[in-house]
């Protein structure tokens, strides 16, 4: 808020002004990993930003998936149909806000196989957002896709990604157009049998540069 003068000729006026921002659409949360067939909520929270307070619009917001294969969504509750990534996106008022849902199969490794080959690569969502995607290979030739992970930045050459970050999976980052190179530590986060057939949770560290898979 402001107040604006105006001097002339011995007189004075004055106006208050007030400038508010736009009004914003957020929702609750903006990346999960869930198990197939889990069913949670998102809330979607619009704030007019002219004086009166926000409200809870889950339910009159108009929400939509851009895989419904993966999951489906109706008045924020989402339901995990399938292995993979999807796009939940919520309109209100001309607004819109998404959020980003990796469901896993819950698959289970097969009898009497191991672990031959762990590949991580990146996978394009939607506009400028990519993942880190974890994928097992096993010794009869099945694969688990978006096997859940954790990670660690031990080195970053991106904007908006800082060296010594670390969290659970999946690892979301922002690409420009620009080439750039992260170093990553990936590390399952269930455990599967080795070639020797002990359990453990394999890790692997490696660097690659934006927009380019990469295999350990």
């Amino acid at each position: 808020s402001v107040i604006i003068t105006a001097k002339y000729n011995g007189y004075t006026a004055t106006a208050s002004v007030t400038v508010r921002g736009p009004a914003t659409l957020t929702l609750g949360w903006t990346s999960q990993t869930v198990t197939k067939g889990k069913v949670l909520s998102n809330a979607a929270i619009y704030s007019p930003n002219d004086g009166t307070s926000a409200k809870d619009v889950t339910i009159t917001a108009t929400w939509t998936t851009s895989n419904a294969a993966v999951a489906t969504v109706a008045g924020g509750s989402i339901t995990a149909q399938g292995s993979g990534t999807a796009i939940l996106t919520a309109t209100y008022n001309g607004l819109s806000a998404s959020c980003v849902i990796t469901v896993t199969g819950g698959e289970t490794p097969p009898a009497n196989t191991y672990v031959a080959n762990m590949a991580v690569s990146t996978e394009w969502l939607t506009g400028s957002t990519y993942k880190l995607k974890l994928t097992l290979t096993f010794s009869d030739g099945t694969k688990i896709e978006d096997v859940p992970y954790t990670w660690s930045i031990t080195y970053a050459q991106s904007p908006n990604i800082s060296t010594g970050q670390s969290g659970e999976g999946p690892l979301l980052f922002t690409g420009g157009g620009s080439t750039y190179t992260m170093a990553v530590t990936v590390t399952t986060t269930a455990a599967y049998k080795d070639s020797n057939g002990n359990s453990r949770k394999f890790t692997t560290g490696t660097s690659f540069s934006h927009n380019v898979n990469w295999t350990p």
